[in-house]
């Protein structure tokens, strides 16, 4: 019976290594899950600061002071032979770009905030500015602006309320400058007329020249938040200018370092595809060579690695299954020559396994200095993961049925004896 039972262990030991083999190569040779932390402030660099923005605390405008991203990918075994050729397309492409939806979605819904208020921001401010000119140049003498203001009741909610009736005019498709303008001339003849019930002033105070200048005041401001084309008449849609403001800061910084023709719009290319493909062009220059360079290393350890530590376990199978059959047999020779080879493979798992990703995940922050990379990144926390972090937990069960077949066999000559008896 026990001699059974040392055979089907065998045959036990035996599925454990096809089952490590078959884990090798059917799980991703090389997966990274990590958290990559943008900073706000650095983010709130992109959007355009004027005399009334520049004050605004982006941070409570968020209510925090960082923005979390996911940042996931796989690569096969194809994936890192190309990868340690050095081919940097492969790195770039899998591991940057494509899995960078998530946090550029993560980015543009940041800066889709920030712009917005920066905007609302603006707009409030040129119609707060304007409004007061206007009742400053139409009030009595004897009354001072402020005391007119107060007396028409005029204050932040309705200098918002104004300001967010342009931000609407402005967020239609047909939008121009004629429109907008249209509408804050409107909102100045409509306190101007209060003005004139209220405190007994002459009308006719709001001149065609002090219209032009108040429509060319909220010209140069429409200019500054580049919500104004290069025409100088029709508009960007307002839901398309936070996708502006990064294309703008992109080009800024890579202005020397990529060619013309990589920072230009293609045609048919929309805004947002625009933006994004800056923004990945972006990461793309500014990653530091060490990544390349660590990406690169792990994936010639693990090409070689992943052959040499398929081959162990194979020869690890047919060894037993041979044992299944021809069990009193010892394979002396192979034992002393396999099983030392095995157990360094085993190590070698274990440490591309285990080991490396808690290196990478705990070490690699602290000799790297994300804030020194250029990027909106306060911090970022990588989780590598390879093929080799199921099979080293595969190994490690591996040597504990060997424990327990070493055991067994140990009462086998007993039960013989006792027969003998």
């Amino acid at each position: 019976m026990m001699k059974l039972i040392v055979r089907i262990m065998h045959l036990v030991i035996a599925a454990i290594a096809a089952v490590a083999t078959i884990l090798l190569f059917a799980m991703p040779a090389l997966s990274f899950n990590s958290k990559v932390v943008l900073d706000v402030e650095a983010v709130s660099n992109i959007v355009p600061s004027t005399e009334f923005t520049k004050d605004i605390n982006f941070v409570e405008v968020l209510g925090t002071d960082e923005i979390q991203a996911g940042i996931n990918f796989k690569l096969s075994a194809t994936d890192i032979n190309k990868v340690m050729n050095g081919d940097r397309d492969v790195i770039n492409e899998k591991v940057l770009v494509k899995n960078m939806d998530d946090t550029l979605q993560t980015l543009d819904d940041g800066i889709e905030v920030l712009a917005d208020y920066t905007i609302r921001t603006n707009l409030t401010g040129i119609v707060k500015q304007e409004l007061i000119k206007q009742v400053e140049n139409a009030k009595p003498e004897d009354k001072t602006t402020e005391e007119v203001i107060d007396y028409l009741g005029l204050g932040d909610p309705e200098y918002k309320e104004f300001a967010y009736s342009l931000y609407d005019t402005a967020n239609k498709s047909d939008a121009n400058v004629d429109s907008v303008g249209q509408v804050l001339l409107e909102h100045i003849d409509e306190i101007l007329v209060k003005v004139e019930k209220m405190t007994g002033s002459k009308s006719g105070t709001f001149t065609d020249e002090q219209k032009e200048d108040a429509k060319n005041n909220m010209k140069d401001m429409l200019k500054q938040i580049k919500i104004l084309k290069d025409d100088d008449y029709s508009l960007h849609p307002i839901s398309d200018l936070p996708y502006l403001y990064a294309i703008d800061f992109v080009k800024e910084k890579l202005n020397s370092k990529v060619s013309a023709d990589k920072l230009a719009i293609k045609a048919g290319e929309t805004n947002r595809e625009y933006s994004n493909r800056m923004l990945e062009t972006y990461v793309v220059t500014e990653m530091p060579e060490i990544v390349y360079q660590i990406v690169g290393y792990v994936s010639l350890g693990l090409f070689i690695g992943m052959f040499v530590i398929a081959g162990t376990w194979i020869l690890l199978a047919a060894f037993e299954v041979l044992h299944f059959f021809f069990v009193n047999k010892k394979h002396r020779l192979f034992k002393g020559l396999f099983m030392p080879f095995f157990i360094l493979a085993g190590l070698i798992q274990i440490v591309l396994g285990f080991v490396l990703t808690g290196a990478v995940k705990y070490i690699l922050p602290e000799k790297i200095d994300i804030s020194k990379l250029n990027l909106p990144i306060k911090s970022a926390v990588i989780v590598p993961r390879t093929c080799t972090l199921a099979t080293s937990i595969v190994f490690i069960i591996a040597i504990g049925a060997m424990i327990a077949l070493c055991i067994l066999k140990i009462f086998v000559p007993k039960e013989k004896k006792d027969k003998e008896d």
